[in-house]
């Protein structure tokens, strides 16, 4: 267990990500950081399901992101152990990844199984009770209750006020939801060719618009309308353009390493001289 978890990590490249791979509204809408410590002395990390949004072309950044922070979370440098609050408070249909949910599921079980603490969902809404029935199946019987499912006015039995972010009722002043400059934006992220399959067609600017619409609730109205300028700039025919010439250059270079391969005339005359001699 302990090599696939180690063969994971390496495969997935978690020591060498850094949080300008990813989209900045990842951060911004604080879908899911690293916080105080709770009560007892575990490391947190929050995740915002309201500021999830169920859409496909982001969900392998989203994992990814998830993973990342997990990682960092589970640095034995930092202490030993840590716990999750998930927050499921004005979560709606949108936000209801069943996928997204077995993944952070098996993220913990398969991946990180050895420091979490506990894990709290806080204000479980019954139209999950469903997908929960699945969930539990995936949880070894012994680490059903690091599993708890309380209500927003109970936190404070596991994190000192103080300590506890305000959309949960806290007083603590430290930033969690912010903008990496370094990062691109998702209509950047969307766009870029090496984010893309092979061959991929282009991201049709519908499209864009219809993701944009999915975060409209969840970021601030001028970062709303900085990705509206983007995605009016973004030219289709040019990614097509991009992507053509990428292509015929990785052509001419096959076609050029093939012509290097074949022997000039001069070093078949040698050949040929030495086999007479």
């Amino acid at each position: 267990m302990v090599s696939q978890m180690l063969k994971w990590r390496k495969e997935r490249g978690l020591r060498e990500m850094l949080e300008q791979q990813f989209p900045q509204e990842l951060t911004l809408a604080g879908a899911g950081f690293v916080y105080e410590t709770d009560k007892f002395g575990n490391r947190t990390m929050y995740l915002r399901a309201a500021m999830c949004k169920n859409c496909s072309e982001l969900k392998a950044a989203l994992k990814d992101f998830l993973a990342y922070q997990v990682y960092k979370l589970d640095d034995p440098s930092e202490g030993t152990t840590y716990s999750i609050i998930m927050d499921l408070t004005g979560a709606t249909l949108t936000n209801y990844d069943i996928d997204l949910m077995m993944y952070i599921v098996s993220l913990l079980k398969d991946y990180f199984p050895v420091n979490l603490d506990y894990f709290l969902a806080i204000n479980f809404p019954w139209i999950l009770s469903a997908a929960w029935s699945l969930i539990k199946r995936l949880i070894p019987a012994e680490k059903r209750d690091a599993v708890q499912f309380i209500s927003s006015d109970k936190i404070f039995d596991f994190v000192d006020k103080e300590n506890c972010p305000d959309f949960l009722g806290g007083t603590c002043t430290r930033p969690y939801s912010y903008i990496n400059q370094e990062a691109p934006t998702t209509i950047e992220y969307l766009t870029q060719q090496k984010q893309q399959p092979p061959n991929s067609k282009p991201i049709s600017k519908k499209r864009l618009r219809d993701i944009l619409n999915l975060f409209c609730d969840v970021l601030p109205k001028d970062h709303i309308a900085k990705l509206q300028v983007q995605i009016e700039n973004y030219n289709e025919e040019s990614y097509n353009d991009d992507t053509n010439n990428n292509n015929n250059s990785n052509n001419n270079n096959n076609n050029n390493s093939e012509e290097d391969l074949k022997p000039t005339k001069r070093q078949e005359e040698k050949a040929k001289t030495k086999r007479v001699k």
